[in-house]
């Protein structure tokens, strides 16, 4: 870069590149003043990027962001000392050829160039995960990962030291999280029974669950299973499944079940127990269907004995030589089984 405002032809070819779907990353500069008076780090639509030393300070030459031209982001451009810590340079690939190729090598460099290919690497493997991934996307990850700097603030150096573990990590979660999949239910949608489902699609994952009644929660209903009860007879049943990876979250909700009563079928023939003989009790219970409320009616040889309508029956000198039977009535849902 150089000192100057940023030209109309610069400013052309950049939107021209992030147009393409192409980010665009620029180093701050090493003059240690606002990077608004240097271009092309003073141009729009582009990544600014100033230089932190090891320590996560920003280095003492970089340019710096201001409110006319934040900076986007801090990486790795090296201290900038007499050399004495191997830790105050970025190691690059040289060469000692001074007027011709030379032999091959490593050398420590310093300076904000050192800073913005960092940033761009970890841009070209965001891309890498995703080749569709616009420059604002891109810019969203690099941000949103960055490691926090106590030292300078969000104007003067950005999101925060470049984290490229973080924003590979936080693009793979979205990738993943994009294929999370509507959850189903299994089981009979009936009173006493048991509904599951469970997550799939989003690989990595860790899975929660809410289940819901005519879409409002269910409170401690929060397992892969759910034993379906009186209180949900006559409604919808659903459930959401919601996927964490890397702190990032999605649910998907499936599709509802209607619950009502078991069939008629269920409810089983009332059976009577005890010594048929006058003074002595005779009882039964209803059985069948889980919840149902049970009513009883007596009989002596078919016909109704009055007031004799609870689950027992005390026999009676009238009930000699008699027939004595019993019928029991299940409601459920406002239906009657008999």
């Amino acid at each position: 870069g150089g000192r100057g405002s940023c030209s109309v032809a610069m400013q052309t070819a950049i939107n021209a590149a992030v147009a393409k779907g192409v980010p665009v990353v620029v180093a701050a500069g090493n003059d240690n003043e606002a990077l608004a008076n240097e271009m092309p780090a003073n141009c729009s639509n582009v990544i600014r990027v100033v230089a932190s030393t090891y320590e996560g300070t920003r280095a003492p030459y970089s340019n710096y962001g201001s409110s006319a031209a934040p900076a986007t982001i801090a990486a790795p451009g090296g201290a900038g000392s007499d050399g004495a810590d191997v830790n105050d340079w970025i190691l690059s690939t040289w060469n000692f050829g001074s007027q011709s190729v030379g032999t091959p090598a490593y050398a420590g460099m310093v300076g904000t160039s050192m800073a913005a290919p960092h940033v761009a690497g970890v841009a070209a493997l965001l891309k890498q995960l995703d080749p569709s991934m616009s420059p604002a996307k891109i810019t969203d990850y690099l941000t949103g990962s960055a490691t926090a700097m106590s030292s300078c603030g969000s104007t003067t150096c950005g999101a925060g030291v470049l984290n490229a573990a973080r924003a590979v990590a936080a693009a793979n979660a979205t990738t993943a999280l994009a294929n999370l999949q509507k959850p189903s239910i299994t089981g009979t949608p009936e009173v006493g029974a048991t509904l599951s489902t469970k997550g799939a699609g989003a690989t990595g994952a860790t899975y929660s669950y809410q289940w819901l009644r005519n879409g409002s929660e269910i409170a401690g209903a929060n397992a892969s299973g759910y034993t379906v009860n009186t209180d949900d007879l006559g409604t919808q049943l659903a459930v959401t499944v919601t996927a964490t990876i890397a702190g990032k979250a999605a649910s998907k909700t499936s599709e509802p079940v209607s619950v009502t009563a078991k069939p008629v079928g269920d409810l089983a023939v009332p059976v009577i127990t005890g010594t048929a003989a006058v003074g002595r009790r005779l009882t039964t219970t209803g059985t069948g269907l889980d919840g149902a409320q049970y009513s009883y009616q007596w009989y002596r040889s078919g016909v109704a004995i009055s007031g004799a309508t609870a689950s027992g029956y005390l026999i009676t000198g009238p009930d000699l030589g008699k027939q004595l039977s019993v019928q029991g009535t299940a409601t459920l849902a406002g239906e009657s089984v008999a």
